[in-house]
């Protein structure tokens, strides 16, 4: 399989990478440890994406968030350093993680 480099389009811009300090000591539990974290150079919009150009994504592409699609209880790893999910825990029990934003409302 042959690499390939995308396109630089219009409203991206280049960003470096480098190292910064990843999670805390002080807080939440699933945020530790403390660690520090390398990440590759990388290109990213100009500007936020809006609901609309999201919403148009999706149309052509039948693309899913992490968000939408539900999550295997048995993924869950409950607190181990370095793992990220897309859920919280309360009380053992997991549940999506919810927002003000109505995915039905491409505006909102």
């Amino acid at each position: 399989m042959i690499a390939t480099t995308p396109t630089l389009l219009p409203d991206m811009i280049e960003l470096p990478g480098g190292t910064f300090k990843m999670g805390s000591e002080r807080f939440y539990p699933e945020e530790a440890p403390l660690r520090t974290v390398r990440v590759g150079p990388f290109r990213i919009d100009r500007s936020p994406v809006t609901n609309r150009e999201f919403a148009r994504l999706v149309e052509a592409t039948g693309y899913r968030t992490v968000a939408e699609i539900a999550p295997d209880p048995a993924d869950q790893c409950a607190g181990t350093a370095g793992c990220i999910t897309p859920w919280s825990t309360s009380e053992g029990a997991v549940s999506p993680l919810r927002t003000g934003l109505h995915l039905a409302d491409p505006g909102s």
